[in-house]
Protein backbone atom coordinates (compact mmCIF):
# COMPACT_ATOMS: atom_id res chain seq x y z
CA UNK A 1 0.00 0.00 0.00
CA UNK A 2 2.86 2.76 0.23
CA UNK A 3 3.84 2.29 -3.48
CA UNK A 4 0.01 3.83 -3.64
CA UNK A 5 1.08 6.70 -1.32
CA UNK A 6 4.25 6.92 -3.67
CA UNK A 7 2.24 7.11 -6.86
CA UNK A 8 -0.30 9.45 -4.86
CA UNK A 9 2.53 12.17 -4.24
CA UNK A 10 4.14 12.01 -7.27
CA UNK A 11 0.86 12.18 -9.10
CA UNK A 12 0.59 15.16 -6.67
CA UNK A 13 3.53 16.85 -7.76
CA UNK A 14 2.98 16.37 -11.20
CA UNK A 15 -0.47 18.17 -11.08
CA UNK A 16 1.55 21.25 -9.03
CA UNK A 17 3.66 20.94 -12.62
CA UNK A 18 0.74 20.93 -14.57
CA UNK A 19 -1.04 24.04 -12.81
CA UNK A 20 2.25 25.70 -14.11
CA UNK A 21 1.85 24.99 -17.47
CA UNK A 22 -1.63 26.36 -16.79
CA UNK A 23 -0.82 29.57 -15.52
CA UNK A 24 1.82 30.30 -17.82
CA UNK A 25 -0.90 29.50 -20.94
CA UNK A 26 -3.01 31.76 -19.32
CA UNK A 27 -0.27 34.51 -19.51
CA UNK A 28 0.13 33.56 -23.06
CA UNK A 29 -3.47 34.03 -23.47
CA UNK A 30 -2.57 37.30 -21.64
CA UNK A 31 -0.47 38.33 -24.59
CA UNK A 32 -3.29 37.24 -27.31
CA UNK A 33 -1.13 34.26 -28.18
CA UNK A 34 -3.77 32.63 -28.56
CA UNK A 35 -2.20 29.24 -30.44
CA UNK A 36 0.56 28.89 -28.22
CA UNK A 37 -2.17 29.32 -24.91
CA UNK A 38 -4.11 26.39 -26.75
CA UNK A 39 -1.05 24.65 -27.40
CA UNK A 40 -0.15 24.40 -23.70
CA UNK A 41 -3.28 24.34 -22.43
CA UNK A 42 -3.45 20.38 -24.89
CA UNK A 43 -0.25 19.74 -23.16
CA UNK A 44 -1.50 20.14 -19.80
CA UNK A 45 -4.33 18.05 -20.66
CA UNK A 46 -2.48 15.31 -22.34
CA UNK A 47 -0.27 15.17 -18.85
CA UNK A 48 -3.17 15.24 -16.52
CA UNK A 49 -4.78 12.45 -18.65
CA UNK A 50 -1.34 10.15 -18.52
CA UNK A 51 -1.36 11.36 -14.57
CA UNK A 52 -4.87 9.94 -14.33
CA UNK A 53 -4.14 6.56 -16.02
CA UNK A 54 -0.75 5.97 -14.54
CA UNK A 55 -0.48 6.89 -11.41
CA UNK A 56 -3.99 8.11 -9.79
CA UNK A 57 -6.51 5.60 -10.91
CA UNK A 58 -4.05 2.45 -9.89
CA UNK A 59 -3.27 4.66 -6.03
CA UNK A 60 -7.02 4.96 -5.63
CA UNK A 61 -8.32 1.37 -6.81
CA UNK A 62 -4.97 -0.84 -4.86
CA UNK A 63 -4.33 2.14 -2.34
CA UNK A 64 -7.81 3.16 -0.94
CA UNK A 65 -10.27 0.90 -1.61
CA UNK A 66 -9.31 -2.36 -0.08
CA UNK A 67 -8.63 -0.32 3.08
CA UNK A 68 -11.32 1.80 3.31
CA UNK A 69 -12.63 0.64 6.26
CA UNK A 70 -9.85 1.69 7.64
CA UNK A 71 -10.23 5.05 7.01
CA UNK A 72 -12.09 7.61 9.21
CA UNK A 73 -15.48 8.89 7.33
CA UNK A 74 -14.31 12.34 7.00
CA UNK A 75 -10.92 11.76 5.37
CA UNK A 76 -12.87 9.37 2.70
CA UNK A 77 -15.66 12.17 1.89
CA UNK A 78 -12.52 14.43 1.26
CA UNK A 79 -11.52 11.52 -0.91
CA UNK A 80 -15.01 11.88 -2.55
CA UNK A 81 -15.24 15.18 -2.95
CA UNK A 82 -11.28 15.72 -4.59
CA UNK A 83 -12.77 12.97 -6.79
CA UNK A 84 -15.73 13.98 -8.80
CA UNK A 85 -14.07 17.45 -9.12
CA UNK A 86 -11.14 16.49 -10.20
CA UNK A 87 -13.15 14.03 -12.67
CA UNK A 88 -15.26 17.28 -13.41
CA UNK A 89 -12.01 19.25 -14.34
CA UNK A 90 -10.89 16.48 -16.68
CA UNK A 91 -13.84 15.66 -18.69
CA UNK A 92 -14.24 19.48 -19.06
CA UNK A 93 -10.88 20.19 -20.32
CA UNK A 94 -11.03 17.17 -22.43
CA UNK A 95 -14.09 18.50 -24.25
CA UNK A 96 -12.71 22.33 -24.48
CA UNK A 97 -9.29 20.92 -25.81
CA UNK A 98 -10.61 18.17 -28.18
CA UNK A 99 -13.08 20.65 -29.07
CA UNK A 100 -10.25 23.04 -30.49
CA UNK A 101 -8.48 20.29 -32.30
CA UNK A 102 -5.53 22.79 -32.66
CA UNK A 103 -7.27 24.57 -34.67
CA UNK A 104 -6.09 28.43 -35.30
CA UNK A 105 -9.27 30.25 -35.28
CA UNK A 106 -10.85 31.48 -32.18
CA UNK A 107 -14.16 30.59 -33.38
CA UNK A 108 -13.98 27.67 -31.42
CA UNK A 109 -12.31 28.58 -28.62
CA UNK A 110 -14.43 32.22 -27.52
CA UNK A 111 -17.97 30.68 -26.60
CA UNK A 112 -16.05 27.98 -23.94
CA UNK A 113 -14.53 31.34 -22.49
CA UNK A 114 -16.35 30.97 -19.02
CA UNK A 115 -16.49 27.37 -18.87
CA UNK A 116 -12.43 27.55 -19.28
CA UNK A 117 -12.27 29.46 -15.93
CA UNK A 118 -15.14 27.27 -14.21
CA UNK A 119 -13.15 24.37 -15.43
CA UNK A 120 -9.78 26.07 -13.92
CA UNK A 121 -11.73 26.63 -10.56
CA UNK A 122 -12.08 22.66 -10.29
CA UNK A 123 -8.65 22.03 -11.16
CA UNK A 124 -7.21 24.03 -8.20
CA UNK A 125 -10.05 22.49 -6.23
CA UNK A 126 -9.43 19.57 -6.93
CA UNK A 127 -5.74 20.05 -6.94
CA UNK A 128 -5.70 21.33 -2.98
CA UNK A 129 -7.88 18.63 -1.88
CA UNK A 130 -5.63 16.23 -3.62
CA UNK A 131 -2.90 17.55 -1.29
CA UNK A 132 -5.11 17.06 1.86
CA UNK A 133 -6.10 13.52 0.82
CA UNK A 134 -2.45 12.42 0.22
CA UNK A 135 -1.46 14.19 3.80
CA UNK A 136 -4.69 12.82 5.36
CA UNK A 137 -4.64 9.03 3.97
CA UNK A 138 -0.92 8.80 5.07
CA UNK A 139 -1.77 9.69 8.65
CA UNK A 140 -4.29 7.79 8.75
CA UNK A 141 -2.34 4.45 7.24
CA UNK A 142 0.43 5.15 9.57
CA UNK A 143 -1.50 5.35 12.42
CA UNK A 144 -3.56 1.77 11.30
CA UNK A 145 -0.71 -0.17 10.86
CA UNK A 146 0.82 1.25 14.01
CA UNK A 147 -1.76 -0.14 16.21
CA UNK A 148 -1.64 -3.59 14.41
CA UNK A 149 2.17 -3.29 15.48
CA UNK A 150 4.00 -2.87 12.37
CA UNK A 151 7.60 -2.34 14.21
CA UNK A 152 9.21 -0.21 10.93
CA UNK A 153 6.01 1.97 11.00
CA UNK A 154 6.12 2.80 14.96
CA UNK A 155 9.43 3.86 14.39
CA UNK A 156 8.53 5.80 11.40
CA UNK A 157 5.98 7.25 13.25
CA UNK A 158 7.75 8.19 15.97
CA UNK A 159 10.26 10.45 13.91
CA UNK A 160 7.09 12.11 12.54
CA UNK A 161 5.49 13.34 15.82
CA UNK A 162 8.61 14.00 17.55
Amino acid sequence: MTDYFVAATASLFLQLAIIAVLVVGTWFKAKKRFRLHGLLMFLAVGFHSVSIVSLMLPSFFYGLVPYAASFPLEVLSLAVVHGVSGILAWLLSLWIVLGWRLRSSLQYCQPKKKLMRVTFMFWLLSLILGGCCVRDFLHAFLAVLTHVGEPRLQRVMAVIYA
